[in-house]
């Protein structure tokens, strides 16, 4: 452990740094209300850029091993989001990979990680994750989907892996695409999806998730119900993409209000739709095209 002198906490921040994750576990029951885990400090540094007081105690996590392991379908919440940007551009994967893309920008990506972005209420990897119908792995040996960790908020349990089973050679695609006012600003409106085709183009199954839309991350089942049946024809996607807000609270804060929300919801659904059913499982889609 080593302390570093807080001039925003106004007190010292104790700055533990195990080296497994049964130690990282320990601190957090010894620390239970005063803690957080941190692995790329973005979200830290953040609080402290608005002036927020930090945590009593910060538990770093850069040394315990195999946190940012990959291989296919699966990812330790240690992998930075540089090396996620420059992951697959094809398959239902493309949809994390462009969701990394336009997370913040080059330096936060940089530093920060899958688990930090998870772990973060306006995160812009949640719809991907959602889209893929994510796992989450936490260190006790458990597991629970993605939607439950991202909105349970609980400190008590660090994530160590996400994974999914959804694959390109099932006929799975995906895409992300996010809105925002400025380049590096929060979100609008993020959607992401992960689409399911025969064939013969019929679209079997089908993931659409929003960031920002609601109040919490959340799923839009009545675009996925629109979609299943179709072969994604122009009047299908559109019906599909006027379906997103359809008795759903739609949020109202400071960076949208809810009424411009449900006028460019819409929108954005269908470019997420139309690059996932256009480029299908096997056609890269550059990066850039998640900027809406």
């Amino acid at each position: 452990m080593f302390v570093v002198q807080s001039s925003v906490g106004r007190r010292p921040q104790h700055v533990h740094t195990p080296e497994s994750l049964p130690e990282a576990a320990e601190l957090l029951r010894e620390y239970a209300g005063e803690v957080r885990v941190a692995a790329g400090w973005t979200y830290l540094m953040l609080m402290a850029s608005h002036g927020e007081a930090l945590p009593a105690h910060v538990v770093s996590l850069h040394r315990i091993p195999d946190l940012d392991a990959s291989a296919a379908g699966h990812l330790g919440t240690g992998v930075r989001l540089a090396d996620l940007e420059r992951g697959p551009l094809t398959g239902p994967e493309r949809a994390l990979t462009m969701a990394a893309s336009v997370t913040a920008g080059p330096s936060v990506r940089t530093l920060g990680t899958l688990g930090g972005n998870l772990g973060f209420a306006d995160g812009d990897l949640i719809p991907a994750a959602l889209a893929l119908d994510a796992t989450v792995h936490l260190d006790d040996g458990s597991t629970r989907p993605v939607l439950d960790h991202v909105t349970d908020r609980r400190l008590d349990r660090i994530a160590t892996a996400l994974t999914w089973e959804r694959r390109a050679a099932d006929g799975w695609s995906g895409a992300t695409v996010k809105l925002a006012h400025r380049g590096m600003d929060w979100p609008v409106v993020t959607v992401s999806t992960a689409i399911r085709r025969a064939p013969d183009g019929e679209i079997l199954a089908a993931t659409t998730a929003a960031q920002a839309l609601a109040p919490e991350p959340t799923l839009l089942p009545a675009v996925d119900a629109v979609l299943v049946g179709s072969h994604g024809e122009p009047e299908a996607l559109a019906y599909a993409a006027e379906s997103a807000t359809h008795r759903l609270e739609v949020r109202d804060d400071l960076e949208a209000t809810a009424a411009h929300r449900r006028r460019v919801a819409p929108a954005v659904v269908r470019r997420a739709l139309t690059i996932a059913l256009e480029a299908g499982p096997d056609t890269e889609v550059a990066a850039r095209e998640a900027r809406r």
